[in-house]
């Protein structure tokens, strides 16, 4: 970090020093509490503004989110408040801010994060999907974990009955939550909270390209769900019914939440690769994405979305997000006919399927605007399968072809190029053309 933007930052800090509160204050926009180390304050308006500034400032602008947790930073600010009201000294407060800076540059302690995860199973013995790895914590694995932890307790300053105490209490736990299960696993160079989570952003990045494979490997109707572990239950629903008169009585008992679980099996992990699955796995990885990488990204992440929803409305809405993710028109085009002839094209070669596949998403639409505006309308399973077909495929076509495209505009570009006739091997000789 420059000397010019500490300086800026310990100004800043000076600053709310110099205007703190009793802890019984309280501003008349915002207020925030603070006690620690026995010193009690309170920060109020535009103070707080100045104190949120200053976090976003570190941890965004300076990416100090990369090995510290928002906590963290905001505790270590903290620390550092309470060093000048007891030494009232503005040099020393230069100087502590100094080693909090030096603090983040040198920070490279690696924590290895594992993540249990839910509605897997694992039949290979592990698989990299972006960061992560998938493995299942097999007996011999627990145990090293085991010895892992009994090495890390055995070097704490507890005594040895509270490090006997602390060791059985956690090797309860490894054994109940983690002994063979599939979990996520990470290395993160953070600290502990800020790695844990980096873990569950990457882990869940990671589920989102295997939802994105659920639909072409099992039908709607299986009920295959996956996540974090504790995100999904399955448990029994029973209900009772009467008729008004009391001359009939019926119940009603089914098992609610996830039926099966995804298999990672060889022959299911071959389908995630004609898919692109593993494609994308690739581009969690980099640090550096084009537009259009981050497109496909944001596209998965909506389809995702739309498999954690229990009700059909909600898996319709976030199904249309994603084909409006990639092609949504520029200027004053009108959406859905740019979006419905966009997927024809891309999707369909023979004319009458792309006018047949132009009327049904403007049929999608229609049930969207409805949903949009308040209007019942019954969302069928057919309709939900039928939309999951099409975005899949699309995200499909666009993984395959994601080197193609810088962009968006570039996509929505070569679309038009496509209406046009153009042929696609005469694109780039297309685009040098016409300037684009």
């Amino acid at each position: 970090m420059e000397d010019k933007q500490k300086e800026l930052i310990v100004k800043k800090i000076l600053k709310i020093a110099e205007n703190l509160q009793a802890p019984f204050a309280r501003g008349n926009r915002r207020t925030r509490f603070i006690s620690r180390d026995g010193i009690s304050y309170s920060l109020t308006d535009e103070y707080v503004d100045i104190w949120d500034a200053i976090l976003r400032d570190l941890l965004v602008n300076c990416n100090w989110n990369k090995k510290f947790s928002e906590k963290y930073v905001d505790l270590r600010l903290q620390e550092l408040l309470n060093t000048i009201i007891k030494e009232g000294s503005p040099h020393r407060a230069y100087e502590c801010f100094d080693q909090l800076a030096d603090e983040y540059e040198r920070y490279s302690t690696e924590q290895i994060l594992i993540l249990p995860l839910f509605g897997i199973e694992l039949v290979e013995n592990q698989i990299e999907l972006g960061k992560i790895t998938i493995k299942k914590l097999n007996d011999e694995l627990t145990e090293k974990l085991i010895d892992k932890l009994s090495y890390a307790i055995s070097n704490s300053s507890n005594t040895d009955d509270e490090k006997k105490m602390h060791f059985e209490h956690e090797k309860e736990f490894i054994d109940k939550y983690l002994r063979n299960q599939v979990c996520a696993v990470l290395t993160v160079n953070a600290e502990p909270e800020r790695a844990l989570e980096i873990a569950e952003t990457e882990s869940q990045r990671a589920l989102d390209l295997l939802r994105y494979a659920i639909p072409a490997i099992y039908s709607q109707d299986k009920g295959v769900i996956i996540g974090l572990q504790g995100e999904y239950s399955r448990n029994i629903r029973y209900a009772q019914i009467f008729s008004a008169d009391g001359s009939s009585f019926s119940c009603s008992i089914a098992a609610v939440g996830p039926g099966y679980h995804l298999e990672l099996s060889p022959q299911n992990i071959e389908h995630m690769k004609k898919i692109g699955v593993f494609k994308l796995g690739e581009l969690l990885k980099k640090e550096q994405l084009s537009k259009f990488e981050e497109t496909l990204l944001q596209g998965i992440e909506w389809f995702s979305r739309a498999q954690t929803q229990s009700e059909p409305k909600n898996k319709l809405l976030n199904l249309i997000t994603v084909l409006e993710t990639f092609l949504t028109p520029k200027g004053n085009d009108p959406i859905q006919k740019t979006i419905a002839e966009g997927i024809a094209i891309l999707l369909e070669d023979d004319p009458v399927r792309r006018k047949k596949r132009i009327k049904r998403i403007k049929v999608f639409y229609g049930l969207r605007s409805k949903l949009s505006h308040g209007q019942g309308k019954e969302i069928l399973d057919t309709d939900i399968k039928e939309l999951l077909n099409i975005a899949g495929s699309l995200i499909m076509i666009l993984t395959e072809q994601k080197d193609r495209f810088i962009s968006k505009e570039d996509l929505i570009n070569w679309i038009e190029y496509k209406k046009l006739g153009g042929l696609p091997e005469e694109w780039d000789k297309y685009k040098e053309l016409i300037g684009i």
